[in-house]
């Protein structure tokens, strides 16, 4: 028996609360975005009262091995946004060698982003039924959601890894999980 639950990282409240909490925002984002649209990440001036979630349907099952793909995405954004907190503060330091620093992994962090999430839409779209990747420096890790994988399928997502990080295929790790 399946339960469709929306996890939406409580996208209602936020919405709500950021309606009360940010007050005619749009004049004031107009501004901003004017004064910053030719500036460097580390002189950009951030909207401070900006809400930003995002949100996904998923199905929580009986399958404990679905539910882990579930709980993996749950916990890396929580520790993306936990990064993203420190870099905030960190981009905001009067010390320049500190915001460049957090300027570099802010970059850092949103290139992993766009990897992961790449490698994983891929390799959906070519038919795996649910995928995870993990993209560190130098050495990827990518689960899919299979008791077992042919030659072939170990062969496409390595492949896949390759192109998308640009790391050789023996840098890439397959493990499945189901």
């Amino acid at each position: 028996m399946s339960k469709k639950i929306y996890i939406s990282v409580f996208a209602v409240s936020l919405a709500i609360s950021s309606f009360f909490l940010v007050q005619d925002t749009n004049e004031a984002e107009k501004a901003i975005y004017a004064q910053n649209k030719n500036m460097t990440l580390a002189e950009y001036v951030f909207p401070e009262n900006k809400i930003n979630f995002s949100s996904e349907i998923v199905d929580l099952t009986n399958d404990e091995g679905q539910n882990y793909f579930v709980n993996y995405r749950i916990k890396r954004e929580q520790m993306r946004q936990e990064n993203k907190e420190m870099l905030w503060h960190l981009l905001q330091s009067d010390i320049t060698d500190t915001r460049e620093q957090a300027q570099k992994r802010w970059l850092e962090l949103s290139d992993k982003i766009a990897k992961e999430g790449e490698i994983e839409n891929i390799l959906k779209m070519q038919g795996f039924r649910d995928v995870v990747s993990d993209v560190n420096g130098d050495k990827v890790n990518i689960t899919v959601l299979s008791e077992t994988i042919t030659q072939q399928e170990n062969s496409t997502i390595k492949k896949v890894g390759s192109r998308v990080t640009g790391l050789t295929q023996g840098k890439i790790q397959v493990l499945t999980r189901f």
